[in-house]
C-alpha cells in the first residue's frame, strides 16, 4: 500500500489518536497536474476574457483613420492636410509587407499586454512593427536627465527612430503591461483553465487513489499503473479490474472543484475591469449605452496616448505647434445610426455643420447646398463694428453713438440705405 500512495503522491500521516489522515486529494492533484509556472504574455492570451479584451481595444483603435491638421492662428481656423505621405503609411500601407491596420493593432496589443509597442520609422518611407520581445532598452544612470539606446538585435537605435506607445510608463520608453501588473489574477485563471483541460483529457472521471491491503509485487504494480493510465485516457470506453485486497477510494469534492465555474465568472469580470470594460462588451452582448461607456473608459485613453506618440515622433521640429495628428473618432458612432443622426441635427441647427459636410461624413455625394439657415427671430450683432442686423425687418443698426448731450442713439438704416 505504501508504494502505491508514494507513486501517486498520496502518502498518509499519523494522527494524534493513532489513526491515519488522508491528504486533500484534489489539492495534491491540482499541484501535480497544473503546476505553478510564471504567467507570460503567451499564456495570458490563452485566457478567453483577457484575449477578448485586448482584441476589442486594439482592433477598435486600429480601425480609426488618422488625420493631419494644420492650425492657422491668424485666420482662427484649422486646415486638414490630405496629401501627406505619412497619412498613407498610417492609414493604408505601413510597409510593403504589412498593412497599416495590422501594424497599429499589433502595436496597441503590445502596449496593453507588455507595456510598450514600437514602430520603426524608415526615413518617412515606411513604418515597421517591431515585436516587444526583440527590443532591448539601455539607459544611463542619471535619474533626471535620462538618455536611452534601443537595441534591436545587435543594432543600436535612438528613441526618435521609433513611434513608441506606452502604458503606465515612467520614462516614455518602457512601460508596465497588464501581464506585469496582474500576475496573480491571470495565473489563477490560467491554472483553472489547465485544470479544466486535465479533466477533459481524462474523460471527466472522478479523481481518487488506490488502496492495497498487502504489499504488491513489482509486476503487479506495473500492470496496475498501466491500467490506471488507460482508464484516465480520453480515448474510448476503458475499464480497470482491481484484484482482491485492492480498492478504489474516490476523492471528495472540495470548494475548489465546486466553485470553479463561479470563480471563473468572477475573474472574467475582474479582467474586464482591468481594461475599463464591462463583461457584456467582452462577450459581444453589450447594448449601445455599454458600448459607448467602454469607448470612453477603455478606447479613448489609448486614442489620446496614440495621438501623443504620433505627434512626438512623426512631426518635425518645425511642424510641432502648428501641425498635429488626430484619430477620427467619429467612426466609433457609425454603428449607432440614431445617435449619429441626432448629433448631425444638433450641428446643423447650431450652424457649425452644413448639409454637404454631413453628406461627406456619410460618404455621400455633395448637393451644392452652401447656405446657412438663419431664424428670422434672431438679432445678429457684429462685436467688431457694433452693428446689429435684424433679418426679420432687413434692417441694420449702429450701436454706441452718442448725441452732443451724451445720450446714446441708434443710427438705423433700412434696406434703402436711408437714415432714420
Amino acid at each position: 500500500m505504501g508504494i502505491i500512495k508514494k507513486i501517486f503522491g498520496l502518502e498518509t500521516r499519523a494522527s494524534l489518536d493513532g489513526g491515519t489522515i488522508t491528504p486533500e486529494t484534489d489539492a495534491a492533484l491540482l499541484r501535480a497536474l497544473v503546476g505553478t509556472g510564471e504567467i507570460t504574455s503567451e499564456t495570458a492570451l490563452e485566457i478567453p476574457a483577457f484575449s477578448a479584451a485586448v482584441d476589442f481595444i486594439s482592433s477598435t483603435v486600429a480601425m480609426l483613420p488618422v488625420k493631419l491638421y494644420r492650425e492657422i492662428p491668424e485666420q482662427h481656423k484649422t486646415e486638414e492636410i490630405t496629401d501627406d505621405r505619412r497619412l498613407f503609411l498610417l492609414n493604408d500601407e505601413a510597409n510593403p509587407i504589412m498593412s497599416a491596420l495590422d501594424a497599429k493593432r499589433a502595436q496597441v496589443r503590445d502596449m496593453l499586454i507588455n507595456g510598450a509597442g514600437y514602430l520603426y520609422i524608415d526615413s518617412g518611407k515606411a513604418l515597421y512593427y517591431v515585436e516587444q520581445g526583440d527590443i532591448s532598452v539601455q539607459s544611463n544612470s542619471d535619474p533626471i536627465f535620462r538618455d536611452f539606446d534601443i537595441l534591436v538585435g545587435a543594432k543600436r537605435y535612438l528613441p526618435f527612430d521609433f513611434v513608441i506607445l506606452t502604458r503606465s510608463s515612467t520614462d516614455g520608453i518602457t512601460g508596465r503591461g497588464a501581464v506585469q501588473e496582474h500576475k496573480t489574477l491571470l495565473s489563477a485563471m490560467y491554472n483553472a483553465l489547465k485544470y479544466e483541460n486535465v479533466i477533459s483529457r481524462t474523460g471527466g472521471n472522478k479523481k481518487g487513489f488506490l488502496q492495497a491491503e498487502h504489499k504488491l509485487s513489482q509486476e503487479a504494480f506495473d500492470k496496475m499503473k498501466r491500467a490506471w493510465e488507460e482508464l484516465y485516457a480520453n480515448n474510448g470506453n476503458n475499464m480497470m479490474l482491481l484484484n482482491d485486497g485492492v480498492k478504489y477510494v474516490p476523492s471528495a469534492s472540495t470548494s475548489v472543484e465546486m466553485q470553479l465555474n463561479e470563480n471563473k465568472r468572477t475573474n472574467s469580470e475582474q479582467i474586464a475591469a482591468i481594461f475599463g470594460l464591462s463583461p457584456e462588451v467582452i462577450s459581444g452582448t453589450a447594448d449601445t449605452a455599454k458600448y459607448m461607456s467602454a469607448v470612453r473608459t477603455a478606447v479613448l485613453p489609448v486614442v489620446e496616448a496614440y495621438q501623443a506618440a504620433l505627434n512626438k515622433s512623426l512631426l518635425t521640429e518645425a511642424e510641432k505647434g502648428r501641425y498635429y495628428f488626430a484619430l477620427d473618432t467619429t467612426e466609433l458612432l457609425k454603428g449607432d445610426t440614431l445617435s449619429r443622426y441626432q448629433a448631425y441635427a444638433v450641428g446643423l441647427q447650431n450652424n457649425f455643420l452644413q448639409i454637404d459636410e454631413v453628406r461627406y461624413l456619410e460618404d455621400m455625394a455633395p448637393i451644392g447646398f452652401n447656405y446657412v439657415k438663419l431664424g428670422l427671430q434672431d438679432v445678429l450683432l457684429d462685436p467688431k463694428t457694433n452693428t446689429v442686423y435684424t433679418p426679420n425687418t432687413n434692417r441694420t443698426a449702429q450701436m454706441g453713438q452718442k448725441t452732443p448731450e451724451g445720450n446714446q442713439i441708434l443710427i438705423q438704416e433700412d434696406n434703402t440705405g436711408e437714415e432714420k
